[in-house]
């Protein structure tokens, strides 16, 4: 998994910007996690200590580990949404994505370091 963070001046904000097909995870460090580094630190010693399945919802995002990987997924995903005949769709690729644990943690530790050097 490649990625890079920046700050996006128009924003306001540092982003992260992860490589197909782990777009979503950009998105979800970006917006849903932000700067919260208490939480991502503790989220880090869950990944490497805690219950091998579990999910957790966010404001916009589902976190899920299973086993021996992590998936996140957007919740707009998880509606029904009937076709109005305009053939708009809405782009799964950059609303969810999946990855081993170790690729995610080494994410998560760059995203801190990034954010705290």
């Amino acid at each position: 998994m490649d990625f890079e963070f920046f700050f996006d001046p128009s924003e306001l904000r540092t982003l992260a910007r992860v490589t197909h097909p782990h777009e979503a995870f950009g998105a979800w460090l970006s917006y849903e996690l932000e700067a919260e580094v208490t939480y991502i630190e503790s989220l880090i010693e869950r990944l490497k200590s805690g219950p091998d399945e579990w999910f957790e919802d966010g404001d916009e995002w589902r976190l899920t580990k299973d086993n021996d990987s992590i998936s996140v997924k957007h919740h707009s995903l998880f509606e029904d949404y009937e076709d109005d005949g305009n053939g708009l769709k809405l782009d799964g690729e950059a609303l969810e994505a999946d990855a081993g644990i170790e690729d995610f943690l080494q994410l998560l530790e760059a995203w801190v370091e990034h954010l705290f050097p």
